[in-house]
């Protein structure tokens, strides 16, 4: 027999019980004017985690016309999360949602307890890409007439989150770069470095990542707001990937490590070159951190029909868990406040540079990211 989960009950609730339980809850006049007046999205959940009210916040926050399209799906199938499909029986029943912070204060819910959690969802956006939501969740029981339900309130934190990661990142390598140009001039003023033109070049180059940090923060924040200008130019791909290799050289990350440049047999291209150079250094920069000493990172780009194909490899292995967390905004492996650069990556590369970013990792293979663009 084919298991039906992996984690939540997988039970449904039938169409006749959800009407009767929306019928039951939509005569409690007073209480469905309080919520939806409220200014948080709610949802009032069923005992198989079913929706069986939502109030007009919660459609708004989802873009959704109609609550009766909503009724009975459990939250995951409301905001199309792309993991309410892998489970068994629907939201909540894939090995995934073992990690989901809605599901578990549901659950939480359920067994009496008012749970506070935090969520991330990756979505099927209606244009066929993807969106992320972060949401902060409360659940709690809640008693209509004889009836009890999960009471669950979400509250968008996207911009809370984004502003934390943001002002993390920002601080922590700007904060690298400065100590390296500070070190630097400190021991050329000192006499213990000489102020030759070797020794100034690295100043100059750590310099220029603090101002590619800046740039980077200040054009992220525009992307997100649609408001990012692009302005192709004609460009030469290996002069991009040399300069790339370059900007990377004497960082700490690439201590010890190689950076193979393979050919590309003298492939021109028209792109929005500052875009394109900032989605490769994240990759090339990942790439890095996660090789360790002696170990080779491969970078390239080749022809794929009318399209451009660039890949940033190294040997190491995405853990299972990570991969489909990987773009989402606030996520990363490093630590807390370190997961705007593959979220980044993916928003100026489907956005603004008409292309797709993916990845494929595992086995004897290693990881390889790819940029596809026209």
């Amino acid at each position: 027999m084919d298991k039906k989960t992996y984690f939540a009950p997988p039970e449904r609730s039938s169409s006749e019980m959800i009407a009767h339980a929306s019928e039951r809850i939509l005569r409690e006049e007073l209480l469905v004017t309080t919520l939806n007046v409220f200014p948080e999205s709610i949802l009032l959940l069923d005992r198989n985690r079913q929706a069986v009210f939502v109030n007009k916040k919660l459609l708004d926050l989802t873009g959704i016309a109609d609550s009766g399209a909503v009724l009975g799906k459990r939250p995951g199938e409301i905001f199309q999360c792309v993991r309410a499909g892998a489970g068994p029986s629907g939201c909540g029943t894939g090995e995934e949602c073992r990690q989901c912070g809605a599901v578990l204060a549901i659950l939480e819910a359920q067994g009496g307890r008012c749970s506070e959690k935090e969520c991330r969802l990756r979505t099927v956006a209606a244009s066929g890409g993807c969106a992320a939501f972060d949401l902060r969740v409360w659940a709690s029981p809640f008693a209509v007439g004889p009836a009890t339900f999960a009471l669950v309130t979400l509250k968008d934190i996207h911009d809370e989150k984004r502003r934390e990661v943001l002002e993390r990142i920002f601080f922590h390598d700007l904060m690298n770069e400065t100590g390296g140009v500070y070190s630097f001039s400190l021991a050329m003023a000192e006499g213990k470095m000489p102020c030759d033109a070797s020794h100034a070049g690295l100043v100059h180059t750590a310099a220029k990542r603090m101002v590619e940090l800046i740039r980077a923060q200040k054009d992220l924040r525009a992307a997100e707001r649609g408001e990012y200008v692009v302005m192709p130019e004609k460009l030469r791909v290996r002069d991009l990937l040399e300069e790339l290799i370059r900007f990377v050289a004497e960082a700490e990350y690439a201590r010890d490590k190689t950076i193979e440049l393979e050919r590309d047999d003298g492939i021109w291209l028209v792109a929005e070159r500052n875009l394109l150079f900032r989605v490769l250094l994240n990759l090339l920069k990942n790439a890095l951190e996660a090789t360790g000493v002696s170990g080779v990172v491969r970078i390239g780009c080749k022809r794929n029909g009318a399209r451009y194909l660039f890949y940033v490899h190294n040997a190491a292995v995405i853990p299972e868990p990570d991969r489909l967390s990987i773009f989402q905004r606030s996520f990363s492996t490093k630590g807390a406040g370190r997961g705007i650069g593959t979220y980044g990556a993916k928003l100026f590369t489907e956005r603004y540079l008409g292309g797709r970013l993916w990845f494929e990792s595992g086995g004897e293979q290693g990881t390889t990211f790819f940029v596809e663009i026209l």
